[in-house]
């Protein structure tokens, strides 16, 4: 996520010299839209469906949406900097509910707090390292680079999911329990 952030604010940055402040309004538009529309879409595909299965789609989605930023940068286009912007928000907001909607499946209900907790503070980790380091790779070898990180981390994410086993549905096909209420 801030590989792309930064990659993006830069980009935004050498693609509209002169309209950069018109540009930085878009990018956050585009950039924060999906967010207050997409998480209630996640909540309900959580809901509906194979959590580990839609971050394991999701992932590879958010990949593919990485790869888009290239093309972006390969024709010098703001515009589809601008859609990749959506399409990876859109691909976030709707991922993050589901995420933390697994957490309650794979712990016991009394780590749950120390669980959750440890999942923020590793993003809040994540975040503030992954910011210095997209910052000083944007710098020093360029945005390519930050974008291809990007879609490698997604599908190491991918496949990280699709080493853990069991359904992580909440009604599974097996007369409506949770793989939490059969392990319980």
């Amino acid at each position: 996520e801030t590989f792309v952030r930064i990659a993006n604010l830069v980009a935004v940055q050498d693609l509209a010299p002169g309209k950069q402040g018109t540009a930085l309004a878009l990018l956050a538009t585009y950039s924060l839209l999906p967010k207050v529309i997409c998480s209630q879409i996640g909540g309900y595909l959580a809901d509906m469906h194979d959590r580990r299965k839609l971050m394991i789609q999701l992932d590879v989605l958010a990949a593919i949406v990485s790869l888009l930023f290239l093309v972006a940068l390969r024709f010098e286009s703001l515009a589809l900097i601008f859609l990749a912007t959506l399409l990876r928000s859109t691909v976030y907001s709707t991922y993050l509910p589901i995420e933390n909607g697994i957490i309650t499946m794979l712990v016991p209900p009394e780590d749950l707090q120390t669980a959750v907790t440890m999942n923020n503070w590793a993003y809040s980790a994540m975040t503030c390292l992954g910011g210095i380091i997209a910052g000083v790779a944007a710098a020093d070898i360029g945005l390519g680079p930050c974008y291809w990180i990007d879609c490698i981390t997604y599908i190491a994410s991918a496949f990280l999911m699709y080493c853990i086993s069991g359904n992580y549905s909440v009604f599974a096909d097996n007369g409506g329990t949770s793989s939490r209420e059969r392990v319980l």
